[in-house]
C-alpha cells in the first residue's frame, strides 16, 4: 500500500512538471520581440503564428501606391511584397530565407513610403518597379507559370506563406523602421553603406558574411577596348589624360574593410569604385583590373552594391539552421524586430 501511494505520488508530480511542456501554444517565444503589438503569438523562430482573420493582417490593411510598368497600381502591402520578394529571391531558397528577405522588402517598403512619395521618380505612386531606385516586382499571378512551369503552385506557396507567416513584422532601430537594403552576394563581409554611399547609418556596418561564392554571379568580368574605355572617362571626367602606357593608367587604389575599391586614380583623376562599377556595368565593386594588347578586363567578385543582408548569405545562414530573425539580426547591426499591427 505505501509503495502504491509514493508510485502515484511521483506520477503526479511528473504530471505537474512535464505536462506544460506537451500543451499546446506553450512553446517558447523569441523575447526579442516586443509582445503587446500585436494581437499574434510568435514561435521559437519568430514566426508569427495566424491566430487572426485576414482583415486584421498588418499587410492586408496597409494599402499602397505602387508604379509598376509605368502605370500606379493600388493594392495592399501583402500583395507587393509577393511581388517583391517573388522579384528579388529564389523561390527555391530556405524558407528562413524567405522570411528574412519579406522582412527586409517590408522594412525597405515602409521606410521608404513614410519619407513620403518621390517628386522626381514617381510623385503619384509611394514606391516603383525599379530595383535601382525601390524594389523589383514579379507579378506571379500574370507571369508565374511562364516562368516557373510545373513549379508555379510549389514556388507560389512558398513566397506567400513567407510573407503571411512574417505579417507586420519590421526591423526597427531607436524605434524607426530601417532601410532595410540588400543585395545579391557578397564576399566575405558586407560593405558599409558609408563606404558606398557617403552616408553613415548606426545599423549598416561592415559584417561577416557566408555563402556569397553560392552565387552564379559571385565571379565575372567585363573587357571593354582601351579606346571606349577612354572615352567613358574622358566624357565624365575632361581633363583625364591617358597619355601614358596603359599600365600606368591606375595608382592610388583605396579599399573598403569589405574589399570594395572606395577610390582609385585612373588617368590623373581620382574615380570612385561606385562610379567605375556603374560606368562599365560591373557586378561590384570588388574588382581587378587585368590589361592585355588593346583591351581591359575587370574581373570582379560579389554580386550588388554589398550593403545590407546578402540573399546568398541569408541562404547559407538558412542551410546551417538560423531562423530568419537571426539573420536580420546578423545583417542589420543592432536591430530590434517589432511586429506592426
Amino acid at each position: 500500500k505505501m509503495k502504491k501511494t509514493v508510485v502515484l505520488a511521483v506520477l503526479f508530480i511528473a504530471a505537474v512538471y512535464l505536462l506544460p511542456a506537451f500543451t499546446p501554444g506553450n512553446k517558447k517565444e523569441d523575447k526579442s520581440f516586443p509582445q503587446n503589438d500585436s494581437p499574434a503569438s510568435l514561435t521559437e523562430d519568430g514566426t508569427v503564428y495566424e491566430t487572426f482573420g485576414e482583415d486584421e493582417r498588418y499587410d492586408e490593411k496597409k494599402t499602397i501606391s505602387v508604379l509598376v510598368g509605368g502605370k500606379t497600381r493600388e493594392m495592399t502591402l501583402h500583395d507587393y511584397l509577393v511581388a517583391t520578394v517573388a522579384a528579388d529571391l529564389p523561390a527555391s531558397f530556405p524558407m528562413a530565407a524567405l522570411k528574412a528577405q519579406a522582412v527586409a522588402a517590408r522594412s525597405y517598403a515602409l521606410y521608404k513610403t513614410e519619407r513620403g512619395k518621390d517628386d522626381e521618380k514617381h510623385p503619384e505612386a509611394d514606391l516603383c518597379d525599379d530595383s535601382s531606385h525601390c524594389a523589383a516586382f514579379f507579378d506571379i499571378k500574370l507571369f508565374g507559370k511562364n516562368v516557373w512551369g510545373d513549379k508555379y503552385e510549389e514556388y507560389a506557396e512558398r513566397i506567400v506563406a513567407a510573407v503571411k507567416s512574417t505579417d507586420g513584422v519590421i526591423a526597427v532601430s531607436d524605434g524607426k523602421v530601417i532601410a532595410a537594403v540588400f543585395h545579391s552576394a557578397s564576399c566575405e563581409k558586407t560593405e558599409a553603406a558609408v563606404t558606398v554611399w557617403g552616408s553613415d547609418y548606426s545599423y549598416l556596418k561592415s559584417v561577416d558574411s557566408p555563402g556569397g561564392s553560392d552565387s552564379p554571379d559571385y565571379y565575372g568580368t567585363v573587357t571593354v577596348s582601351l579606346s571606349e574605355f577612354c572615352k567613358k572617362i574622358g566624357e565624365k571626367h575632361k581633363n583625364a589624360d591617358f597619355s601614358s602606357p596603359a599600365s600606368q593608367w591606375f595608382t592610388s587604389a583605396k579599399r573598403s574593410e569589405a574589399g570594395g575599391v572606395v577610390s582609385v586614380v585612373c588617368g590623373g583623376v581620382t574615380l570612385k569604385g561606385t562610379e567605375i562599377r556603374e560606368m562599365f556595368g560591373l557586378n561590384s565593386t570588388n574588382f581587378v583590373i587585368e590589361i592585355s594588347g588593346k583591351e581591359i578586363t575587370f574581373i570582379t567578385k560579389g554580386a550588388g552594391h554589398g550593403v545590407g543582408m546578402s540573399q546568398y548569405g541569408a541562404r547559407a545562414m538558412a542551410l546551417s539552421g538560423l531562423s530568419f530573425d537571426n539573420i536580420i539580426k546578423h545583417y542589420y547591426s543592432g536591430v530590434e524586430l517589432m511586429i506592426k499591427k
